[in-house]
């Protein structure tokens, strides 16, 4: 790729990071300035050490690489409410790691209402 192409490509991403920074922030009330500072401290944490993003199936992929994961590390997942278009209800469980002893909490629909 020629350096020109490149170039180009991180100025986009700059400019969509800037985007998506002010984004952030507007979310923020104007009087919460604690909040808007904290919000600025993650943001730049982020910037100094990004995460690593995996895209794919999150039932599939999930149990795996909580399983190879740092014992130290912090696992977040994150999706947006798939299963709402799959099923009309679906247990919500807890697998303590290491070990991986599951509990059956409850049931949920798909806005997360307990239905037992």
């Amino acid at each position: 790729m020629p350096w020109a192409d490149v170039s180009s490509l991180l100025a986009e991403r700059k400019e969509w990071l800037r985007n998506l920074v002010w984004s952030l922030e507007c979310f923020i009330w104007a009087d919460r300035l604690k909040r808007l500072e904290r919000v600025r401290r993650a943001i730049e944490t982020l910037r100094d050490d990004p995460p690593e993003l995996i895209a794919g199936d999150y039932a599939e992929l999930l149990p795996d690489r909580l399983e190879q994961r740092d014992e130290d590390a912090i696992a977040v997942a994150f999706e947006t409410a798939p299963l709402a278009y799959v099923e009309d209800c679906w247990p919500l469980e807890l697998t303590v790691r290491p070990g991986g002893e599951t509990r059956r909490l409850g049931l949920l629909d798909f806005h997360a209402a307990w239905l037992e």
